[in-house]
């Protein structure tokens, strides 16, 4: 699967934690992004296992990536986001399926952030570009990135 670098820079990302209290990413903090380009209509993100990113008070947000449904049917996979298509890139993605699962810093529960929006520049980053994303966790918390630079999937 093609990779691309995810890099937030000063005040794009500011992490709402389990009790609602935001914590801002610190400046050039990376992770990697895997895509799926499963063609114009069927592409998917997926944060790999073992990645994190600081907070500029200090703390660490560890991605928890979670499997699916454990079924032989379901082939055990990863809550991938998708999906997203080449025609709609650029533009709003709502409903899609999948959660960014990343564990709260204060608390250690896992908040599993649903996507409300998604905008990529370009769906499977065969150039680099940025995103923007508006997210919803169980608690009832909602949190923004916009500007985001996405690197060139490869």
């Amino acid at each position: 699967m093609p990779a691309s670098t995810v890099t937030i820079d000063t005040d794009e990302w500011k992490y709402v934690d389990r009790f609602g209290i935001g914590h801002v990413v610190t400046n050039a903090q990376t992770f990697t992004l895997t895509i799926t380009d499963g063609g114009a209509t069927t592409v998917e993100y997926n944060i790999p296992l073992a990645q994190s990113v600081t907070t500029t008070d200090g703390l660490t947000l560890r991605f928890r990536p979670e499997t699916e449904n454990a079924s032989a049917a379901s082939g055990n996979g990863f809550r991938k986001i998708g999906f997203l298509t080449d025609a709609g890139q650029g533009s709003n993605f709502h409903n899609l399926r999948g959660e960014l699962c990343v564990e709260c810093p204060v608390s250690g529960v896992v908040q599993r952030w649903r996507i409300a929006l998604l905008n990529p520049s370009d769906a499977d980053y065969g150039a680099a570009g940025t995103i923007a994303g508006t997210f919803e966790d169980q608690f009832g918390n909602r949190m923004s990135f916009t500007g985001v630079t996405v690197g060139q999937a490869a």
